[in-house]
């Protein structure tokens, strides 16, 4: 068992949390992820590289599962480090879940709902203030999806032709 949190990033992190919440992952999901964690592990589970950015920040974390690792999983690439937006996204989520434990404590209560597709989302209001509602997520593959057949590589020369031609 793992110590920490996953951010599920946009429809396809939506499908992804769907698949794990119904047991249907499947034997490559891992990279189909599109998702940020942060894990809490041993200190033997870091890598170097986990080490040394826990040591740049002047941070000490003693025990088991107390050392703190970050990850970015895109879909068909191994999880890495988290890049400049993804840290973005990861403290904003951070901020957010200290607020949030903060309001559980103070009697809070996420509410469970029987329809998968609601959930409860924290957002900004129109006075910038931080608030709770609950949003229905659509299934993006329900949809109306416009389906185009491939084009033929004859096809794509006369685009191409058409293309150089108005250039010109």
């Amino acid at each position: 068992m793992e110590d920490g949190l996953a951010i599920y990033i946009g429809a396809k992190g939506w499908k992804n949390i769907n698949d794990i919440m119904s047991d249907q992952t499947t034997d490559d999901f891992f990279y189909q992820l599109d998702s940020l964690c942060v894990y809490y592990v041993d200190r033997d589970e870091l890598e170097k590289s986990d080490y040394e950015l826990i040591k740049e920040q002047e941070l000490s974390f003693r025990g088991e599962h107390n050392w703190i690792q970050f990850r970015s999983y895109k879909p068909g690439f191994v999880p890495w480090h988290p890049d400049v937006e993804d840290t973005k996204t990861l403290i904003l989520v951070l901020q957010q879940m200290i607020q949030l434990v903060e309001q559980c404590k103070n009697g809070w209560q996420l509410p469970f709902f029987e329809n998968s597709s609601l959930c409860v989302t924290r957002h900004i209001d129109s006075h910038g203030e931080w608030i709770e509602s609950v949003f229905q997520i659509k299934d993006p593959l329900e949809e109306d999806v416009q389906i185009y057949p491939a084009l033929s590589d004859f096809e794509i020369v006369q685009i191409k032709k058409k293309s150089i031609a108005i250039l010109n």
